[in-house]
């Protein structure tokens, strides 16, 4: 493999035979595997998954016990490998989309203010033979070098910023390594670059063409407000800058809303000071379920011994460790046939695992070194299953066992439900199996600490060589990392979203007071006719104001409307709040206003302290 092959994962770097349990082959509960297959040239993802079908029906007709609801599915592998991050990268997408619109309606306002400038000039230039085809090039030739050195700054600040951005950029977003500013970057930004060059340049191409000549010679440009066209396309192009602004920002205050919402979320486990590893037992070296599970009592009597640790244990699962296969569990009910229920997580654990995760125990115990293979097989299951395999009833006593022909199990406590999955899905039940009962290969010893549960990770390590110089440990991570790392994704999400929304709202405050700056300086002698006839400067700060609010509430309201429909494409991305969350849709336009207001101010300040006098003689 190539170094920058990462599959299934980056964090993979070494593969190793597939080393099955014997006994898997007799009990049939292996459906934790994924296959990887190419497809023969010719055949479509379609027709295998009918082949798959075909062989999952012939197999729930062979073993009904165990296989009666097993499905396959094929997926693309792309989808497989990017399908967690297609959704959000298409939202980030939009976003810059959005901010780049906003940017275009900014420099189109500032162009056409700069040509009512100059429309006297402009008029000169004809009147001496200029054609309006060599106006527009003048235009074309006076705004690319901007274009073009904004477009170097740009790429020397994405060169920059991907740099600085990768090693923080979360787990699960595919590809991160390849993230640079490559060729294929460079096309597509220069086919933005001539996009925008176009749209910035065509509203006042379409002046040029249509210019007045002898108008613009009558003109006083510095008197003028320009025409009432001209006018109202500067306050559509202010109005759509809130509006796009809008949506951003109710996009930005929805997931900072779910991001919130998750953070308050309670995973049914204690974090904070636990630390976690994971180790890959070898089935050649530790032969049988009895070694195997010698071996893990050696290592957390080493572990117990050091100081401050409170509590260490071992289970085949982490909590927030991504999906996993699923199982049925058949229950027992008195007098009455045996339930069962469907996907059910089964996770195999020793006596201590549920003190040192912070997993309460609810009802009767947890799991003693006592319950060894030659006593009656026990189980704990979570409170979920006890709810709705025997409501009303103590689970404490009964029995449950993995299919139909296994042997039953005692129920001999009742723990907490935790999230194991992602903290947005609580759908999966769960029971434990003990370890000395059931053994595993691979498992995740968690040590708890009153302290730094970073400090223990040389001292565990040195009292796991201690039994094995040989044995790995790998993925070695606290608890509350692994709870940041399964937030990461919605983090990245909500930090860039909220950039965007940040830099929008700001170029629409720069747009709301250049048009308003504009208006003040064009009617500089309408104001001081009206000072000069007794208006107060209260009164003309209340009429630039609101010529500044009436903008920005336009823009609210459509941004508003746009925003109710696009957030149903967020539903996916959100967690403990509405597409149409009350909070956020009332804050936005609160937002907007208080913006809009501070971006009025100072051309507002600027109109009341004209001299009427001097606006009178205003040439």
């Amino acid at each position: 493999m190539s170094p920058e092959f990462q599959y299934p994962t980056r964090g993979v770097q070494i593969w190793t035979p597939l080393t099955i349990n014997p006994e898997d082959f007799q009990t049939r509960t292996g459906f934790g595997h994924l296959t990887v297959a190419r497809l023969k040239p010719g055949v479509t993802l379609e027709q295998a998954q009918t082949e798959v079908s075909l062989i999952a029906t012939r197999l729930a007709q062979q073993y009904p016990e165990k296989n009666k609801d097993v499905r396959f599915s094929v997926t693309p592998l792309r989808r497989d490998i990017a399908g967690v991050a297609q959704k959000p990268l298409i939202v980030l997408l939009g976003s810059a989309l959005g901010l780049l619109l906003i940017g275009c309606c900014n420099l189109v306002n500032l162009l056409l203010a700069r040509a009512l400038t100059r429309s006297r000039e402009t008029a000169v230039r004809s009147a001496l033979g200029a054609t309006r085809s060599r106006l527009v090039r003048q235009a074309a030739a006076e705004l690319l070098p901007i274009l073009a050195l904004g477009s170097c700054i740009g790429v020397l600040a994405a060169k920059l910023g991907i740099e600085f951005m990768v090693p923080w950029l979360p787990a699960a977003l595919p590809r991160v390594e390849e993230i640079q500013v490559n060729l294929p970057v460079l096309w597509f930004s220069g086919a933005i670059l001539f996009i925008t060059a176009a749209l910035v340049l065509l509203l006042p191409a379409m002046q040029a063409l249509r210019f007045d000549l002898v108008a613009g010679l009558r003109e006083d440009s510095r008197t003028s407000s320009g025409t009432a066209g001209k006018a109202r396309i500067r306050n559509l192009l202010v109005v759509g800058q809130v509006a796009l602004t809008v949506i951003l920002l109710a996009g930005a205050g929805l997931l900072i809303r779910t991001f919130a919402a998750l953070k308050d979320v309670n995973p049914g486990f204690r974090p904070q000071g636990v630390l976690s590893l994971q180790l890959a037992i070898s089935r050649s070296k530790y032969e049988g379920d009895d070694k195997v599970a010698g071996f893990c009592q050696r290592i957390l009597e080493q572990v117990h011994a050091l100081p401050w640790v409170e509590a260490a244990g071992m289970g085949n699962r982490l909590p927030l460790g991504g999906p996993s296969g699923l199982s049925s569990v058949y229950f027992e009910r008195a007098n009455q046939e045996p339930g069962s229920l469907e996907a059910t997580d089964e996770t195999t654990t020793t006596p201590d695992y549920f003190r040192a995760m912070g997993i309460p125990v609810l009802q009767g115990r947890s799991f003693t070194e006592q319950d060894t293979t030659n006593a009656p097989l026990v189980v704990v299951v979570d409170e979920q299953v006890a709810h709705l395999a025997w409501p009303g009833e103590s689970p404490l006593g009964k029995r449950v066992r993995s299919s139909p022909n296994s042997a039953w199990a005692e129920v001999v406590g009742v723990v907490g439900h935790i999230r194991h999955e992602s903290l947005d899905r609580d759908q999966r039940l769960q029971i434990y199996w003990n370890y000395l009962q059931r053994a595993r290969v691979g498992m995740t010893l968690v040590v708890r600490t009153s302290g730094d549960a970073r400090l223990l990770v040389d001292p565990v390590l040195g009292a796991i060589k201690a039994v094995d110089p040989d044995q790995p440990a790998y993925a070695v991570r606290t608890m509350t990392e692994v709870l940041d790392q399964s937030l990461a994704m919605r983090w990245f999400n909500t930090v860039v979203v909220s950039l965007f929304a940040g830099a929008s709202l700001l170029l629409a405050m720069v747009g709301i007071y250049g048009v308003i700056a504009w208006t003040v300086r064009q009617r500089t002698r309408e104001i001081g006719v009206r000072m000069a006839l007794g208006a107060q400067r209260n009164a003309v700060l209340a009429l630039v104001l609101r010529g500044g609010l009436q903008l920005a509430g336009a823009g609210i309201v459509l941004g508003l409307i746009g925003a109710m429909v696009l957030s149903r494409l967020l539903r996916s991305l959100l967690f403990g709040v509405g597409p149409a969350d009350p909070l956020t849709f009332a804050a936005v336009p609160v937002l907007l206003v208080s913006a809009a207001l501070l971006a009025c101010w100072l051309p507002a300040r600027r109109a009341v302290k004209v001299d009427p006098m001097e606006a009178l003689r205003y040439e």
